[in-house]
C-alpha cells in the first residue's frame, strides 16, 4: 500500500514536470550571470532561514505550531531559483544579456522571484495540508496554482501589495498567525537599492506572471521525488522489493546536497526527476544499502522514479548527472545557524 502511494506521488509528480516551461536549447550559461546567481541563492537561503527563525519563534511565544503551512524552508528556495532561471532562459538573447550585465535589474528580478516563491510555496502547503486532512483529490490542473491565467497577473499583484490583508484572491487564505512578507518587506529586508520601488515590483510581479511560461501548475523540483520516496524507517520497499523509500536523515542528506547543486548553472537544464534519481543514488550508495552494487543501487533507484519502463536516453542523462552531483555535492558537515540581522543585503560587492 504505502509503495503504491508512493508511486502515484511521482507518478503525478513526472506529469507536472513535463508541462514545465523550460527550453533546454535556450539552457546557455551565457543567459546567466552565473556569480550573481551563486550569491543570489545563498541570499535565498539566509533570509528564508531568518523567516523561518522569526516564524518558529513567534508561533512558540503564542504556543501555536505553524509547520503545517510554513512557507519559510527550502522549498521555497527552489521554487525562487526555478522561477529566476525560467524567466531568464524564456527571453529573447538580447534581453537576457540585460540581467547579466545591469545589476540593478537582475537585483528587482531576483527579489521579485522571491516575493512569488514564498507566496507559491505557501499555496501549495496549504493545498498539501487541507489534501491530507480532507483525503480529497487535488483541483483540476488550470487552477492548480490557485488561479486561472486570466486572473494570475491581478491575484499575485494584490498579494504583494502594501497590506498583507489586501483584497479577496482566488488562492487559498493565509493563516492570521503566519506573516506573509509582502514587496515592502522583502525590500526592507534585502536593503535594495533606492531605485528600486515597491512599484517596480509590482511591475516586475505583472511581468513574470503574464509570460507565456509562467509555471500553470505547481513547480516540480528534485526536492519534491526526494520527499515522494519519503518512508519511516525502511529504505528498499518491502512491497515490492525494487523501488527505494528514504529514512528521515536520508532525506535529509538528499535535500542538502540538493540545495547545494541549486547555485550550480551546469544542472540548470538537468529535469528535476533526474537530479533527484542521481542525487537518491548517492545518498543510498553512501549509505551503504542492504550491501547492494552500484549498479542494483541505481537499478532500483531508477525504478522508484521512472518506473519499469527502460529509458536509455533517461539513463545516460542520470549518469551524467552522478557525475555532477558527486562533484558538487560536499561531504556532510554540521551546520552554522545564521545570525537574525535586520538586513540581508545580496552581495554583489
Amino acid at each position: 500500500m504505502a509503495a503504491d502511494h508512493r508511486r502515484s506521488k511521482v507518478d503525478a509528480l513526472l506529469e507536472q514536470e513535463t508541462r514545465q516551461q523550460l527550453n533546454p536549447s535556450s539552457c546557455s550559461t551565457t543567459r546567466l550571470n552565473s556569480a550573481w546567481r551563486h550569491k543570489v541563492v545563498h541570499w535565498y537561503f539566509k533570509l528564508v532561514g531568518a523567516l523561518h527563525r522569526q516564524n518558529t519563534t513567534a508561533s512558540s511565544n503564542n504556543g501555536t505550531s505553524r509547520t503545517s503551512s510554513n512557507p519559510f524552508n527550502r522549498t521555497t528556495v527552489h521554487i525562487s531559483a526555478y522561477l529566476l532561471d525560467n524567466y531568464l532562459m524564456s527571453l529573447p538573447q538580447e534581453q537576457a544579456m540585460r540581467y547579466r550585465h545591469n545589476r540593478p535589474a537582475y537585483q528587482l528580478l531576483a527579489t521579485t522571484c522571491l516575493l512569488l516563491g514564498i507566496r507559491i510555496a505557501k499555496h501549495d502547503a496549504i493545498k498539501s495540508s487541507l489534501s491530507s486532512a480532507q483525503d480529497v483529490n487535488e483541483p483540476p490542473a488550470e487552477q492548480s496554482c490557485g488561479m486561472k491565467r486570466a486572473k494570475k497577473c491581478t491575484n499575485m499583484s494584490l498579494m504583494s501589495a502594501s497590506s498583507t490583508d489586501s483584497g479577496p484572491s482566488s488562492s487559498p487564505p493565509s493563516p492570521p498567525s503566519i506573516a506573509i512578507p509582502n514587496a515592502t518587506t522583502i525590500l526592507s529586508m534585502s536593503a535594495a537599492p533606492n531605485s528600486i520601488t515597491e512599484q517596480n515590483v509590482l511591475d516586475m510581479v505583472k511581468k513574470l506572471t503574464s509570460s507565456r511560461d509562467f509555471p500553470r501548475s505547481k513547480v516540480v523540483t528534485a526536492l519534491d521525488y526526494i520527499y515522494a520516496l519519503s518512508a519511516s524507517s525502511t529504505q528498499v520497499s518491502e512491497e515490492d522489493g525494487q523501488s527505494i523509500s528514504l529514512r528521515p536523515q536520508d532525506v535529509e542528506e538528499a535535500s542538502r546536497i540538493a540545495d547545494t547543486l541549486l547555485s550550480d548553472v551546469n544542472i540548470i537544464s538537468t529535469p528535476p526527476s533526474v537530479v533527484a534519481c542521481a542525487i537518491i543514488t548517492l545518498v543510498s550508495r553512501s549509505n551503504a544499502l542492504n550491501n547492494l552494487d552500484m549498479a542494483s543501487i541505481r537499478q532500483k533507484v531508477y525504478y522508484s522514479i521512472f518506473g519499469s519502463k527502460v529509458d536509455p536516453d533517461l539513463q545516460i542523462a542520470t549518469l551524467r548527472a552522478e557525475t555532477t552531483v558527486g562533484v558538487t555535492a560536499p561531504p556532510p558537515r554540521h551546520r552554522r545557524p545564521v545570525p537574525i540581522t535586520t538586513h540581508h543585503i545580496i552581495p554583489f560587492d
